[in-house]
């Protein structure tokens, strides 16, 4: 006695074959390729964020060399410059300098050199001093611009050297002759600031009261 074919045998011999006997020979499910797709893409998607991970650092480092920089260039210099060595700034006691002739002597390291001045001054285009030429300093004011009463002497200041004793006599139509010594104290300056400029030498500037 024959036994009863199965469904399975019975779409076989039909030409049809039921769907788990399908499966073997179908290619892999959507699911499976999309999860061979996703597990190639993962390296590339590492690869891109380690690259943008990178430009940002590149970033931040430009920005902190470019602020680094911005803060070095920020440095603030002045224009002042160097004043002189040294200078002795006259004070008048008694009043304003009246007209009349004075004589200004000065000794530098033992060299002596003197300035004759007439007040008011002339004119502007001609010194009111007459002068030996054996020095290095010259005689400060006179104000040739202004009223003849406002004339005066302002002091004395050198040039280029650097003395290290002064002695300065004022004489002349004065109550009473004047004499001073002084001991510049110098010392090295950077008047624009650290790194600006010029290094100056020099000494601050002394007063020498006059008795007119």
């Amino acid at each position: 006695m024959s036994r009863p074919l199965l469904a399975a045998e019975l779409a076989v011999e039909g030409g049809r074959a039921p769907r788990s006997l399908r499966s073997l020979v179908r290619p892999p499910l959507n699911g499976s390729i999309v999860r061979q797709t996703s597990e190639l893409r993962e390296p590339d998607l590492a690869r891109r964020e380690c690259r943008m991970a990178l430009r940002i650092l590149i970033a931040l480092g430009l920005s902190v060399v470019l602020v680094t920089e911005a803060g070095c260039s920020s440095k603030q210099c002045t224009l002042i410059g160097c004043g002189p060595p040294f200078e002795v700034d006259f004070r008048p006691i008694g009043g304003p300098w009246s007209p009349g002739k004075y004589t200004i002597s000065v000794t530098a390291d033992g060299i002596t050199g003197a300035c004759e001045i007439t007040l008011p001054s002339a004119s502007c285009q001609d010194s009111p001093a007459e002068c030996t030429s054996n020095r290095d300093w010259d005689v400060l004011g006179f104000g040739c611009a202004l009223p003849p009463e406002q004339h005066s002497i302002s002091g004395i200041v050198f040039g280029r050297t650097t003395p290290g004793r002064v002695d300065v006599a004022v004489s002349g139509d004065v109550s009473q002759p004047a004499e001073a010594t002084f001991v510049p104290g110098y010392e090295t300056t950077q008047p624009n600031g650290p790194g600006c400029g010029d290094t100056c030498f020099g000494a601050p500037a002394a007063t020498m009261s006059i008795q007119l």
